[in-house]
């Protein structure tokens, strides 16, 4: 019996053993190889791709057009999958890799149908860029055929990888769209049935000002409380309070001084972009090495894999970086009943069938319906200059003055650009494609108030500010714009506030700034904004002091920052977000029923919740 058992285990054992030596020789050959050499007719001369110690991917080549081929093989080298996942997204094709657990998540983003406009603006482009496009897919391509297997995510879900195609870079431009603007279109809905449910006083109560202000000119929305709704009892007695989801894209900032506050006379910048989760991470880090106009080009930074363009970075001369703008891109319009709709017929493959989804559409736009009313969206994202690849233009600006002219007409989802170079001068501007259109709104408008001919028009045309007196500049996510711009742009979902105001209130408070003073900024944790909760928490338990002695010391103890080991702080956290979602729960309860909720517009609630 012993020997029985004895043979088992060394059975078992051996079996295990060789599926792990499989495992690990399947992963080992989905490698790239970095040590290699091939030949490809896409390139007129010799092209190089090295790996530092910290994975930069450091391509030198000739000229741009050999250096797209490089950046594009390093990428298939190392994010191919990421990659093709980022163009399906966009296009609502994830369902054909995952299955059915992706189909909702396709129906949503086929709605934009972004694959057939990314086709239509890739023969609108400039040759020089379509060039571009096409030289970089080739060195995608050439590194996945270069590979002796697929790589292990492939391997995984039993999908095979498909070509690369130049159209795809556009739609990897396009998924940044969701990303950033995703919440801009379903705050306007959200905002649009709250009063179609509650009135035009809910809104107002919801989206009102708060103190946290921190543009650029200083000027002030004024604080004026509107009158607070009352609620049905109904609603109150049908309340199911849940957790309301924080929006994911919030968190980039970005600030800048000119030479006049540095040592060395030169501007300096910090950007740090917060993005969602993710592994990898969304940005890959590259360097750039060619001739342009007889001229060295080196430009370091970080790229987005699928796209031929170093996103923020420096060439030596001029450094530049971006947050998201979240001024007002997009309007639904209220379909009248009378107003005729098509459909169009898009197929959502998946790895055995295909569903068919039908789109219905109007003269504004793809129709929604919620409830019983229709609504159109008009979105930037749908227009002809929403993409292109102007990015790559920076590569060889000398200074801030030429980076800002490029700025005005990038097909990108509109961002805070800022720009530093080496003459000390600093400079902020909107970036990004805009609809030309002056009556923003953050409700459905009707239909006589869609002004189609300037929805078709990028507004090139948008504030900058260049070397400005205090020498300082930030932007986090928050209105950046004066009140008089902020009527004319709109406002797309702004964050609170609390980060531009105390990032703008620590360069205040510096004089002379080094590169570790930039850093020591970025680690910046104090919970400022949280210390008016922290106080009203105290006050509320210390009605019971006995019961709640032990948290009173944890939030007397809490050092006022967001530390991981701060009791404290995540009691003071936690306690917020419940009292918001227990006020706000007869709200959210009835956009559920329409299968939307108070999430795209959680961080305007804070003024609403002191109030």
């Amino acid at each position: 019996m012993k020997k029985i058992i004895k043979i088992t285990a060394v059975s078992l054992l051996s079996i295990v053993f060789i599926a792990a030596v499989g495992v690990y020789l399947l992963l080992f050959m989905s490698l790239p190889k970095l040590d290699a050499s091939i030949e490809s007719d896409a390139v007129s001369d010799n092209v190089s791709i090295e790996r530092d110690r910290l994975g930069t991917a450091v391509v030198t080549a000739s000229h741009r057009q050999d250096a797209a081929y490089g950046l594009g093989y390093a990428h298939g080298q190392d994010r191919f999958f990421q990659m093709d996942l980022l163009r399906r997204n966009s296009a609502g094709e994830l369902s054909e890799i995952f299955g059915e657990k992706a189909l909702e998540l396709d129906k949503r983003h086929r709605f934009h149908q972004l694959r057939k406009r990314a086709n239509n603006i890739l023969k609108t482009l400039p040759e020089a860029h379509i060039k571009t496009l096409t030289t970089y897919a080739r060195g995608v391509n050439d590194a996945v055929a270069a590979q002796s297997m697929n790589a292990f995510e492939y391997l995984v879900t039993g999908a095979n990888p498909r070509p690369w195609e130049p159209a795809d870079s556009l739609l990897v431009i396009y998924s940044m769209y969701l990303d950033l603007q995703g919440n801009t279109i379903k705050r306007d809905l959200t905002l649009t049935h709250i009063q179609s449910i509650f009135g035009a006083e809910m809104v107002a109560f919801i989206i009102q000002p708060s103190q946290y202000q921190a543009p650029l000119d200083g000027s002030l929305i004024s604080l004026a409380p509107p009158s607070i709704p009352q609620l049905s009892p109904l609603y109150i007695s049908q309340a199911l309070p849940k957790e309301i989801a924080e929006p994911l894209d919030i968190g980039s900032n970005n600030w800048a001084v000119t030479g006049e506050l540095t040592q060395n006379g030169n501007a300096m910048l910090s950007d740090d972009m917060h993005l969602s989760f993710a592994v990898p991470i969304i940005w890959y880090r590259a360097q750039l090495n060619y001739q342009h106009n007889g001229e060295d080009i080196s430009i370091t930074g970080v790229s987005l894999p699928g796209a031929p363009a170093i996103v923020v970075g420096s060439n030596g001369h001029v450094a530049w970086g971006f947050t998201n703008a979240y001024i007002d891109t997009a309007d639904w319009i209220e379909i009248d009943d009378d107003t005729e709709l098509t459909f169009e017929d898009e197929e959502i493959r998946l790895p055995d069938s295909a569903v068919d989804y039908k789109i219905p559409m109007s003269r504004f736009g793809p129709v929604k319906q919620v409830s019983e009313k229709r609504y159109a969206l008009s979105w930037v994202g749908h227009q002809d200059y929403a993409v292109d690849m102007s990015l790559v233009e920076l590569d060889s600006i000398k200074d801030v003055q030429q980076g800002i002219a490029i700025a005005s007409n990038m097909g990108i989802p509109v961002q805070n650009m800022m720009l530093v170079d080496t003459a000390g001068n600093a400079a902020w501007k909107p970036a990004g494609a805009f609809p030309s259109r002056t009556n923003p709104s953050e409700v459905a408008i009707a239909e006589s108030d869609y002004q189609a001919d300037n929805w078709l028009i990028d507004q090139v045309d948008l504030p900058e500010v260049i070397n400005p007196d205090t020498h300082r500049l930030w932007s986090g996510n928050s209105r950046v714009v004066s009140t008089k711009q902020h009527k004319e742009l709109g406002n797309g979902g702004y964050a609170l506030g609390a980060r531009s105001t105390q990032i703008r209130d620590r360069l205040f408070a510096g004089k002379d700034f080094t590169v570790d003073d930039f850093y020591q900024l970025q680690l910046d944790n104090e919970a400022r904004f949280l210390q008016p909760w922290q106080q009203q928490l105290i006050t509320v338990l210390s009605t019971k002091p006995q019961r709640f002695a032990k948290d009173i010391v944890y939030l007397n103890n809490w050092k006022a920052c967001a530390c991981s080991d701060s009791v404290g702080y995540t009691l003071v956290r936690q306690y917020r977000q419940q009292l918001i979602d227990t006020t706000f729960a007869p709200l959210e309860t009835q956009l559920a029923l329409s299968s939307l909720s108070l999430s795209p517009v959680k961080r305007d609630l804070e003024p609403a919740m002191w109030q």
